[in-house]
């Protein structure tokens, strides 16, 4: 009687899972590199147009506003001022401190 095995060892299937793992593990911080990049170009964008709406306020009014809401500028999604239940990471979380107007200028 001829047995016919068309199966694979446990050794062909650890060094798959091994190859799979080494791969996770090259591609993972990776990843996390390019979205951290992804979210700091956004948040230049969004900077960028807060800063230009900052100064059109300040042209039509003579001084620049605390209040982000008194803009004339539209934030995409769900996206607000940092700290006010938003995406938009703040001081607690980046380390990162923004000043009022003393950014803007």
């Amino acid at each position: 009687m001829k047995h016919n095995n068309h199966a694979f060892t446990l050794i062909e299937l650890l060094v798959v899972v091994l190859i799979i793992g080494i791969l996770a593990a090259v591609a993972l911080p990776q990843y996390q590199l390019t979205v951290a990049k992804s979210k700091v170009a956004t948040m230049l964008s969004l900077g960028a147009s807060f800063r230009a709406a900052q100064e059109a306020y300040y042209l039509t009014n003579g001084t620049y506003t605390t209040n982000a809401e008194s803009l004339d500028i539209g934030m995409a999604g769900n996206c607000q001022i940092a700290g006010q239940n938003s995406n938009i990471p703040d001081e607690e979380h980046t380390g990162i401190s923004i000043g009022s107007a003393a950014m803007i200028s």
